[in-house]
């Protein structure tokens, strides 16, 4: 089969792949799932709460996961869809940067299929979480700051502005990104020529107005956020962590994106020389977009001696396609096109039989079930089953243990309020007082705490009626223990039983 692309049929081959993300991204984990991933039933039962921070997160994760959910009928599915939505708009915004680059539509279309390779921009995105968040609006960012500092157009600064503070409240870890567009900014006359013109103070005074809520808001809980996130990075510190960490991260991340490499190196027979192609300050743009917030990132590693996660590099390589195409510049009639097309489509249809068997195989191998196949809406229906036998009302609040609580706040039948781990300071949105009013049920992991509930929630909640431990199978056929989960009724003061 031979394959000759142009402007249209690039572009065509373009909306197929999205449509391709959409349709499969969003069908199989709605099909296979039981369960929504972890992070995105936290990040649901956030929502509902309409707070301006978290405790683990920024909130713009939270708003759109539950905004989603809501609009479909409490559903999980659309958050799938929301995931895949990111990465089309990951797409549109290097396909944009690649034409304003000059580069034609082939190539463009070469630097986004090349992405199909890294396991970022498939396997990882049915989990919407604040990595996934970041994919498009880092994306959207570089795209329109590259027209900003071309143009100085007052919307492409304000655009900037928009998606910056977008991504810094998808995740505090956008900060990485913010030192290579700074130096940039103050390292290139292009960049210098801003601070004569008035688009740059427009973006700034638009990404604080963003972000102000939520700095607001850490201040007043005492930056939970920061502080979990430097939890989740902390090592015990000693001489060798300081290359160990960095050297560790770095190889990951090289493993992420052998695939595109190797695709690369498959279709492309022969290069021109890229110096004559292309004006330095464009070079200079991609090259520290591409390759600046992973140094960065790095270098923190290595300074500070930080275990960096490896999914923390999700947002790092949505241009490193590019990169390559526009620093090696193929021969368009060099490109084998065909090799394109079928490489892309079957590294997407091996990653997508991939995360289909990581769902099936681990029980049948391991004895451990994933995450997704917890048994969620059996366990909401109990939890909902002992607060009815008791009270026509809804029931108002579920406490316990992070992820129980959350589980049941997303597919109870009431979606109570979630009290996580029974502690006001990372549920600030809950009134005490008003919980032991209304009533509540409690929940807590029976294989981790026993059979009873915890010494120190008793003694807080003396008037919790007696526990009881309920077992509930997974989601699979293989010979996996059920679930212990222990429940107990926090009676309400303000209502009468209706059955005793």
């Amino acid at each position: 089969m031979q394959v000759t692309l142009n402007k249209d049929s690039s572009w065509r081959w373009l909306v197929g792949f999205a449509l391709l993300h959409v349709f499969f991204w969003t069908l199989v984990p709605g099909i296979i799932h039981h369960n929504a991933p972890l992070d995105v039933a936290e990040a649901i039962a956030w929502g509902q709460q309409w707070q301006w921070g978290y405790d683990r997160d920024p909130y713009l994760v939270g708003w759109l996961a539950y905004s989603v959910s809501w609009l479909t009928g409490h559903s999980v599915w659309a958050t799938y869809f929301l995931s895949q939505v990111c990465i089309v708009a990951t797409f549109w915004a290097i396909w944009r940067l690649a034409l304003n680059l000059k580069l034609s539509a082939p190539q463009a279309l070469l630097s986004i299929l090349l992405l199909e390779g890294v396991f970022y921009y498939n396997f990882a995105t049915p989990e919407f979480n604040d990595n996934v968040l970041q994919l498009p609006t880092w994306a959207l960012t570089i795209s329109f700051l590259y027209t900003a500092l071309t143009t100085q157009r007052l919307r492409s600064w304000v655009l900037v502005g928009l998606f910056a503070g977008l991504a810094l409240m998808a995740k505090y870890y956008t900060v990485m990104l913010f030192l290579p567009i700074f130096l940039l900014i103050v390292g290139t006359g292009e960049g210098r020529q801003s601070f004569k013109r008035g688009g740059i103070y427009f973006a700034i005074a638009i990404g604080l107005i963003i972000i102000a809520p939520n700095i607001y808001w850490q201040y007043q809980h005492g930056f939970q956020y920061v502080g979990y996130a430097l939890s989740r990075a902390a090592v015990e510190s000693s001489w060798h962590t300081h290359w160990y960490h960095p050297l560790l991260f770095l190889a990951t991340q090289l493993v992420a994106l052998l695939p595109c490499f190797l695709l690369y190196g498959w279709c492309v027979r022969s290069f021109k020389s890229a110096s004559v192609q292309n004006a330095s300050f464009d070079r200079l743009f991609l090259l520290l977009m591409t390759w600046g917030p992973f140094a960065t990132t790095l270098a923190y590693a290595a300074f500070t001696g930080t275990h960096m996660r490896s999914m923390w590099g999700m947002p790092l390589f949505s241009f490193v396609g590019l990169w390559l195409v526009f620093s090696l510049w193929p021969r368009i009639d060099e490109l084998r096109y065909r090799r394109l097309i079928h490489g892309a489509l079957l590294s997407f249809f091996v990653a997508l039989i991939s995360y289909i068997g990581t769902v099936f195989l681990p029980p049948y191998i391991d004895g451990h079930a994933k995450t997704v196949s917890y048994p969620s809406v059996e366990l909401a229906a109990l939890v909902g089953q002992v607060w009815h036998q008791h009270y026509n009302s809804p029931l108002p609040y579920v406490a316990g243990t992070r992820q129980l609580a959350a589980r049941v706040a997303v597919y109870a039948d009431d979606h109570p309020v979630p009290f996580f781990d029974w502690d006001p300071s990372v549920s600030p949105w809950v009134n005490v007082e008003k919980m032991q009013r209304d009533g509540a049920v409690f929940v807590w992991d029976a294989a981790a705490f026993g059979d009873d509930v915890p010494l120190e929630v008793r003694k807080t909640y003396p008037r919790l009626m007696a526990s009881s431990i309920v077992e509930i199978p997974w989601h699979t056929k293989a010979a996996v223990k059920p679930i212990r989960v222990g429940v107990a009724l926090l009676p309400p003061e303000s209502l009468a039983p209706t059955v005793q």
